[in-house]
């Protein structure tokens, strides 16, 4: 399950099955991290979604947990970011996600 706002990652497009589970997951993840409602630097600043604070324990339950799951599954770009120590903010948006 999933919510309906704007800051969850987006829902998968085909149902999980036993063979298809893991390289999904791992696509999804791959898309929300890299995407701005995931991840981002600016200013100095990296600025993630306010998940990442709700359940720490999911990612490491630390900031360096969420710092190596986000390294895990950043696209060179990002992952180059990652690499210099800043401080993080966090966010979410509650808007809903209709269309």
């Amino acid at each position: 399950m999933n919510c309906a706002s704007l800051g969850c990652p987006n829902l998968a497009g085909v149902a999980y099955t036993a063979a298809n589970t893991d390289p999904m997951l791992t696509e999804l993840a791959a898309g929300y991290v890299n995407h701005p409602r995931g991840a981002t630097l600016a200013n100095g600043r990296l600025k993630v979604s306010s998940i990442y604070a709700w359940w720490p324990e999911d990612f490491g339950g630390s900031w360096n947990g969420v710092i190596e799951h986000l390294k895990k599954y950043a696209r060179p770009e990002l992952a180059r970011q990652l690499a210099t120590e800043a401080p993080i903010d966090h966010d979410y948006d509650w808007g809903l996600n209709e269309p």
